[in-house]
């Protein structure tokens, strides 16, 4: 849609459901030319894609999006901010260096394949929502390390890994409450790096929410810093009857 792709996978996530506002490589124009685009049209165009598949309205907005001012266009228009998120990345060596819990009580498995204790602790029983997601999960084309830590038969913490164009990213890191706070997520962090490592990669990424403090002081310890933050506005009107 214009330099836009809206993205639509039956409502599990924000990300697979919402506007892209940053244009790929193949629709953004060369440097210098003009950019004639009714963007007013462009939005109710969007607001009529999400209608016809009856999906909230949702656009992600960033630091590339485009126009720079739509931010502020859709919250004339009566769009509200949710969901803010950060993008932070780490040298791998220094990710290296940080074993995380080393007891020997927990045992490391990993597979390229996500087995149903991977997926029951990420995404939780058998739904509607949890079938779309592991969906998803299983369409990524790219190399993807899904690591799990194993307490006395159960699984007890839980990360991916993608390989992507040589760089690292780390998705889904879930550890059960009763075995937070135990250096588990360090220990998967490694584990991750690890294998990114051996794929050739020297950095890795991740997204986090912004409000998740307790995630944001460990990947602080683990060494990453925020790139930029991102967040989506979402239309509060009912579009569909």
């Amino acid at each position: 849609m214009g330099p836009w792709h809206c993205r639509a996978s039956q409502g599990a996530t924000h990300r697979a459901n919402s506007v892209m506002t940053t244009p790929s490589v193949m629709t953004t124009p060369p440097a210098g030319a003009d950019i004639n685009v009714n963007w007013s049209d462009l939005i109710e165009q969007a607001q009529a894609f999400y209608q016809r598949h009856k999906l909230p309205v949702l656009f992600q907005i960033s630091p590339t999006t485009v126009p720079p001012d739509l931010d502020d266009l859709l919250a004339s228009r009566g769009y509200q901010i949710e969901r803010a998120s950060e993008v932070h990345a780490a040298e791998i060596a220094a990710l290296l260096r940080q074993a995380g819990n080393t007891d020997s009580a927990f045992v490391d498995l990993w597979s390229h394949e996500p087995d149903e204790a991977w997926l029951r602790l990420e995404f939780g029983e058998p739904t509607a929502r949890r079938t779309v997601q592991e969906s998803i999960c299983r369409r990524i084309a790219q190399p993807q390390l899904f690591a799990s830590i194993q307490r006395d038969g159960q699984i007890v913490s839980c990360a991916r890994g993608v390989m992507a164009e040589g760089l690292g990213w780390i998705y889904g890191m879930a550890t059960a409450p009763q075995w937070r706070r135990r250096g588990l997520a360090g220990r998967l962090l490694h584990r991750l790096a690890l294998w990114c490592s051996s794929a050739g990669a020297q950095r890795i990424y991740l997204q986090v929410m912004a409000d998740n403090t307790s995630a944001l002081a460990l990947y602080r310890r683990a060494g990453f810093n925020i790139l930029y933050r991102y967040h989506y506005r979402a239309l509060r009107q009912a579009l569909v009857p």
